[in-house]
């Protein structure tokens, strides 16, 4: 006599999360799954932990060899939406850099710390032309116009006769393109010598000697030129002198050229202790220097 089976109805729920992807052979594994479940049932009906665990092994097996193939596929896919996504991101990210990098360079302004050297980028995006700055080396190139020397001269003595310096002044740049001196350098120790044309010290405006040549102290009046031209060539003339080896191209009316150690002085730091023994002699050409290019 056949013995009847109290078949136990029982539906598997799993707690755990889906990780993976459904496929379309879902419903037959789960079918299959179930048919070996209940024959586990049939035979012993306490074994539900163990058919639990079978079922899920028993999908787990199904999963990896009926369906890897099919899963590769939506995976595949699914990557791709993932990939076009990031790709995009990228782009568009890119573009955003690249437009406010462009609004950086054309409308914020730049220029070096120490605004030597480097233009100012005005409102309208145009640069403007950097600010000149002085040159300490004589055998250089002035920049300055004769009028902002003559402005920089009457800052420091309004007694200053106009035409007399605009004179002195146009005598200067002749002798110093002759010569290939900086006549920035020459004017300024000019100024320096002579008190701007105030003559304080031992030489006297009737000497025409603008650089004190020959006046080593106090009490020595220095030497004497005709005429105001040609006690400028002489100052260039020893300027020339001291800062090349080069021979003088006009001729010479420093009496004292031959004294002078030829190619000696570079910039005008190096005129300190040759030509005075003022150990600030050099700083003081230079603060004047400075002060012509002010505004």
């Amino acid at each position: 006599m056949a013995r009847a089976v109290n078949r136990v109805e029982y539906t598997y729920h799993s707690n755990e999360p889906e990780t993976q992807p459904r496929c379309n052979c879902q419903a037959d594994r789960h079918k299959k799954c179930r048919n070996a479940r209940d024959a586990r049932f049939a035979r012993n009906a306490g074994m539900q932990n163990a058919g639990m665990q079978e079922c899920r092994n028993y999908c787990g097996v199904l999963l990896t060899r009926g369906c890897l193939k099919e899963m590769s596929s939506i995976l595949r896919v699914a990557g791709q939406k993932n990939y076009n996504c990031n790709v995009y991101e990228f782009i568009l990210m890119r573009k955003i850099f690249i437009i406010f990098l462009l609004l950086f360079v054309l409308y914020i302004p730049v220029g070096l710390a120490d605004g030597e050297g480097e233009g100012i980028r005005s409102e309208r995006g145009k640069i403007s032309e950097p600010a000149p700055v002085p040159s300490i080396f004589l055998l250089d190139k002035g920049v300055q116009s004769p009028q902002r020397i003559i402005d920089f001269m009457l800052g420091f003595n309004r007694e200053l006769d106009t035409n007399y310096i605009k004179r002195l002044i146009k005598t200067y740049l002749v002798e110093c393109s002759l010569e290939g001196i900086n006549y920035e350098i020459a004017i300024c120790q000019m100024c320096l010598e002579t008190g701007f044309l105030r003559f304080g010290g031992s030489v006297s405006r009737f000497q025409n000697n603008f650089c004190g040549l020959g006046a080593t102290d106090a009490y020595t009046a220095g030497d004497w030129f005709g005429s105001m031209e040609e006690g400028v060539r002489a100052h260039i003339q020893h300027l020339k002198a001291y800062a090349s080896v080069d021979p003088i191209k006009t001729p010479v009316v420093d009496k004292r050229l031959k004294r002078v150690r030829r190619g000696t002085v570079i910039t005008v730091y190096d005129l300190t202790g040759r030509w005075a023994a003022d150990p600030d002699y050099g700083d003081k050409i230079s603060y004047l220097l400075k002060r012509l290019y002010l505004n």
